[in-house]
């Protein structure tokens, strides 16, 4: 079989699938040349059979010293996953999202400019919908949980990315991949930073290796999380209860896969919103409409020069309480959350007719 379609048969087992697409096809023929994609196509998922280099040795016909010497040049490139000295496939998500973390002194550089192009065009035209139209969402709103102290700036209270963030033993702070393909394409609207994303313990020592991002303490990884909730970005998270974590993002309308697929790609269930909701004190309030302006998605007006919320439309992300005195995040219940990471993939899976494991 050819290599491409049998890496490509291999990512549709799990709970996301590979485009269908001749631009994937092209894309993934730029970051895996044939020679290395004839070895990946040997790889099976990381939930599946891993592989140890001497079965792939085996498989290749080569000698073992030169076959480790192939494998951990594309573990260091972001190519293929080293889990316990056996190798695994990348997930689609992780393929769709390395080759473009990239610093904006690479952006000019003709092959990333090139895989910029096509993953936009492929996730824009079809895949956005097999990344965001299942029922559960994969992503999950988190907020901020008290306001932010206005003559510093600063966030005195984040309980639930906290939580996170002090169970992880390794932090990495790593280069935005959905604000990395805008400004590689120079259609970028916003000017948030590019190092943006939280990247947690497996997940974050991968990105680190690779070079993609840098390894920070939990108390440099708060002063961000204060920075970006100052800017009014959307703090993401894996839509489960229970660690393992692999990332916190701060995310923007502009950019981000989640939000745009939400926003602007017509998919509402691209991510869910968090256990939380706006509560405005509306007789403190002073009708300044700062809280409006905020608001990414549209849940909030002035009406008698007094704001109100739209409970349907509030994602719980605590923009507009971070910089309002009157306003609080109260605690509601809004849809039950899978256990954990494995459990949430899991239920993607089934409910599109696929084995997660």
């Amino acid at each position: 079989m050819d290599p491409y379609k049998k890496i490509i048969q291999t990512l549709n087992k799990l709970a996301i699938a590979a485009p269908n697409s001749e631009e994937f096809l092209e894309y993934l023929k730029l970051y895996f040349p044939e020679e290395d994609a004839k070895i990946i196509a040997y790889l099976d998922n990381f939930t599946g059979k891993t592989l140890s280099a001497r079965n792939i040795a085996k498989k290749i016909n080569k000698d073992l010293d030169e076959t480790k010497a192939i494998l951990e040049r594309m573990v260091n490139e972001g190519k293929i996953l080293k889990i316990n000295n056996r190798y695994a496939l990348h997930t689609i998500i992780d393929i769709f999202d390395i080759p473009i973390m990239v610093p904006k002194e690479m952006k000019t550089d003709e092959k990333v400019k090139k895989m910029a192009e096509l993953s936009k065009e492929f996730f824009d035209k079809e895949w956005n919908k097999e990344i965001f139209g299942s029922n559960r969402p994969f992503l999950r709103v988190i907020p901020i949980n008290q306001t932010i102290d206005l003559p510093e700036q600063k966030v005195t209270n984040a309980d639930e990315i906290s939580k996170r963030l002090k169970q992880a033993k390794t932090i990495v702070k790593a280069i935005c991949p959905c604000r990395a393909r805008m400004e590689i394409l120079n259609i970028r609207k916003c000017d948030y930073p590019l190092e943006s994303c939280l990247m947690l313990d497996f997940h974050g020592d991968l990105i680190a290796k690779i070079g993609k991002g840098k390894v920070i303490s939990y108390e440099e990884a708060m002063e961000w999380v204060n920075e970006a909730t100052r800017l009014g970005l959307v703090h993401l998270v894996e839509n489960c209860d229970e660690g393992p974590y692999f990332f916190v993002c701060s995310c923007c309308p502009c950019c981000c896969i989640g939000l745009r697929g939400m926003l602007e790609l017509g998919n509402p269930r691209a991510v869910a919103p968090s256990n939380f909701i706006a509560v405005i004190d509306t007789d403190s309030c002073t009708g300044c409409g700062y809280c409006i302006d905020r608001c990414h998605f549209g849940a909030l007006e002035l009406k008698n020069d007094k704001a109100i919320v739209d409970k349907n439309k509030c994602m719980g992300c605590s923009n507009c309480a971070a910089i309002c005195p009157f306003i609080k995040m109260e605690k509601v219940e809004r849809e039950p959350l899978p256990k954990n990471l494995l459990s949430l993939y899991d239920e993607i899976s089934k409910e599109k007719g696929r084995a997660f494991f």
